[in-house]
């Protein structure tokens, strides 16, 4: 890919490449769509992006048919702006793959009064189930593990099924547990 004039950006006088540049950059050095995924989601990040959609598909026809291209236009789709970890987008990515309905992001559960009582990581409304990544930091700080613990609490007073899946378990169990669940909240495949 030749280098133009738009694919690269001065901080602090250093010349460097844009980040949409640079994620197209990753797929000549991968072979996963779920890697190139995960790099654009953190991209996109809603609260601190670092590239937008539009320059993330010109950076895309920018590329053209070099080595990667098709990995890009894989991962293209699948990139979201509200995914807050490598981790969540491969729970993500998971479940889509075994044909389970799209999870919502970041969903904000609240009581009948309004109160925000959750906010979950994935989760499907409709089947009022909530999934939530629980990173080292929620078993190593103690007064997160307690906030943990009543915000269980006041899921299940709201009737509301949640799943906290930890960064060891294997996802092929995970999404197995989540599609058991579904099945049990009334989805039908």
């Amino acid at each position: 890919m030749v280098m133009g004039t738009d694919d690269v950006i001065s901080i602090n006088d250093v010349p460097m490449t844009t980040a949409s540049r640079t994620w197209c950059d990753l797929a000549t050095l991968t072979t996963s769509t779920d890697e190139l995924i995960m790099a654009g989601d953190r991209l996109l990040y809603w609260k601190e992006p670092l590239a937008d959609r539009a320059g993330l598909s010109a950076a895309i026809v920018g590329h053209g048919h070099r080595r990667g291209a098709r990995l890009l236009s894989a991962a293209f789709p699948e990139l979201v702006d509200r995914s807050e970890s490598p981790r969540k987008t491969l729970i993500r990515l998971a479940i889509i793959a075994d044909g389970l309905p799209r999870p919502h992001l970041n969903f904000d559960l609240r009581d009948a009064s309004g109160r925000l009582i959750a906010r979950g990581d994935l989760a499907y409304p409709e089947y009022r189930m909530l999934l939530d990544y629980e990173g080292e930091q929620h078993r190593l700080d103690r007064s997160q593990w307690n906030r943990d613990l009543t915000r269980f609490n006041d899921i299940q007073d709201v009737d509301w099924y949640s799943m906290r899946i930890g960064s060891e378990h294997p996802l092929p169990e995970v999404v197995a547990r989540i599609r058991a669940a579904l099945l049990r909240r009334g989805w039908r495949p």
